[in-house]
């Protein structure tokens, strides 16, 4: 498919004019993209989260789940490694709250987080 501006050019050989199909496909850039929802969580100030952490056994490891006010899961992600998911969920500015409170929970209770 051929770009042209903000438009992908569905079949190449009509030019728009004599009824080529143009499909409209926005985008961001990914630093907007995030610039973006690191604005949005600022201007949502107050959030509450709940918290589940979940024991691993052996070779399993320990996992963690944020979910939001109607328990939709936000973030699932390795006790060990919550860099990622916690960026992806545009958590970043409070990682380090959440982090904190997530060591002081017990294992398998749901807990609730105000940010």
């Amino acid at each position: 498919m051929e770009r042209k501006d903000n438009f992908y050019l569905k079949d190449k050989k009509q030019p728009p004019h004599k009824g080529g199909c143009f499909v409209y496909k926005p985008f961001l850039l990914p630093e907007l993209r995030q610039i973006f929802i690191v604005i949005l969580h600022l201007l949502l100030s107050e959030m509450i989260l709940y918290t589940l952490k979940i024991q691993g056994k052996a070779k399993i490891p320990d996992y963690v789940q944020l979910r939001d006010e109607q328990f939709t899961l936000l973030a699932y992600f390795r006790l060990d490694r919550p860099e990622k998911a916690l960026s992806k969920a545009g958590l970043t500015l409070h990682e380090s709250k959440i982090l904190e409170f997530i060591a002081g929970i017990p294992f398998g209770k749901v807990q609730k987080l105000e940010i």
